[in-house]
């Protein structure tokens, strides 16, 4: 390394490449109902109702909020392997699409009945790890058709 050469750049660093990513309920898809069920049932003893209906409107909030949280908590866990073909609890996905929208990931996908489900999981990715399983998913869909060759 001379004097007048620049600084090495972690620009080309590699980035640790996950294989498999564990979706399931996450601690702030569990709060998240239970705080705004909160928030509604004190927005509800706040307002101008009469209190003959806000106990009822806040403890119904309350109640949904609870219901909320119990039905997120028994949501299954499941791995997404998509390294390779991309596998769902190690059923390969056939007809499967991903949309990751921020931190959600959503997988569009048909069942084992032929029914389209639509699953919206809490997912952090880096970059990479988001091209990868993008293209994962996408498999042979998306790759360009070889050149046409004059005979």
């Amino acid at each position: 390394m001379t004097p007048n050469s620049p600084d090495s750049s972690n620009a080309c660093a590699t980035s640790v490449v996950e294989r498999a990513i564990e979706l399931g309920p996450t601690p702030l898809s569990r709060a998240v109902p239970i705080v705004l069920g909160l928030l509604a049932a004190i927005a509800v003893l706040m307002s101008a109702f009469p209190w003959v209906m806000k106990l009822p409107l806040a403890v119904a909030a309350l109640a949904h909020a609870a219901w909320l949280d119990r039905r997120e908590r028994g949501r299954s866990r499941h791995v997404l392997d998509f390294d390779g073909d991309p596998r769902l609890d190690g059923i390969v996905l056939r007809d499967a699409r991903v949309e990751l929208h921020g931190p959600w990931l959503t997988l569009v996908r048909k069942d084992d009945r032929g029914r389209w489900r639509r699953e919206t999981w809490w997912c952090r990715l880096d970059a990479v790890n988001r091209r990868r399983l993008r293209l994962a998913i996408a498999g042979e869909r998306h790759m360009l058709s070889p050149p046409m060759l004059a005979p």
